[in-house]
């Protein structure tokens, strides 16, 4: 580094520095010098911590004119509140947002979440992506929820096998004897409820232990008669046994009263009474 040595009254203390040691001649050494010179004039030197207010100023202004840099106004500051809430793209009100494409939800449902956003500080399109990633995750845990519920039952069908049905009527039936007016709304309201396996073992159970305490539960037997699905079975079992008085030819009184018997079975299945002018047709037979 001969110009270093050549220099080295003129640098002082500066012609040990390891900095000017890169460079081969003291152009070099200029024209870095130069370059970081420039380079320095167009950054935004940050305020140290005794910078006046003018120098704070200064450097607030300059860094807002950086694209996508923007200044959190004081809390205090409504009119800067809002400005920079109207930069972030939040809407003026909540009638500035809208829900995804395709998405169907309940409007009181989107007006409160709506106010919530709003009241956060979020935009449309923030909103309409967090709308979208919950909707899949909802999706996500009723598949798998349904899943295994579907598991759960193909479970209790082998484990009450030809019971199956009986078993399930006995259950939501005590359910909706014990429950009363409001549960029986309750179940009309969530149907999945009574198809769950374990509301159908539990209600199950406490069936059992009722007709052995009290006898059959009105409510399955309504009164004696069939509940629907016991109503369908017998049905099937009446018309798959090619034995059975109803499958004979002929009109003989033992078939006369299988066909009166698969007319009522037929009103239970589909949860109505017997229709008496169908039963005064066939008694006239």
């Amino acid at each position: 580094m001969d110009w270093l040595q050549d220099h080295a009254e003129a640098l002082g203390d500066y012609a040990d520095s390891n900095v000017l040691k890169q460079y081969k001649t003291n152009a070099d050494a200029l024209k870095a010098l130069v370059d970081t010179k420039r380079m320095a004039s167009g950054m935004i030197k940050i305020p140290g911590e005794n910078a006046g207010e003018d120098d704070i100023k200064a450097f607030t202004e300059k860094l807002t004119q950086v694209p996508g840099v923007y200044r959190i106004p004081d809390k205090d500051d409504a009119d800067g509140l809002a400005a920079f809430r109207k930069q972030l793209g939040v809407p003026d009100d909540t009638d500035g947002y809208t829900a995804p494409d395709g998405m169907e939800i309940d409007e009181q449902r989107f007006e409160a979440i709506k106010k919530a956003a709003h009241g956060v500080g979020i935009n449309n399109d923030q909103l309409t992506s967090l709308m979208k990633a919950d909707a899949r995750l909802q999706k996500e845990q009723q598949d798998a929820f349904h899943e295994s519920q579907s598991q759960a039952e193909i479970a209790l069908k082998r484990e009450w096998g030809v019971d199956y049905e009986r078993r399930v009527a006995n259950a939501v039936g005590i359910a909706r004897q014990m429950g009363g007016t409001d549960f029986d709304q309750f179940l009309e309201q969530f149907p999945e409820v009574q198809k769950s396996p374990a509301f159908l073992k539990v209600f199950e159970k406490i069936s059992r232990d009722y007709v052995e305490d009290n006898g059959r539960i009105d409510s399955v037997s309504m009164e004696g008669k069939p509940t629907p699905d016991e109503a369908a079975l017998e049905l099937n079992e009446i018309r798959g046994n090619p034995k059975h008085p109803y499958n004979s030819a002929g009109m003989t009184p033992a078939k006369k009263a299988a066909m009166r018997k698969v007319i009522e079975l037929q009103a239970y299945a589909e949860g109505k009474v017997p229709d008496p002018e169908a039963m005064a047709v066939l008694d006239n037979l």
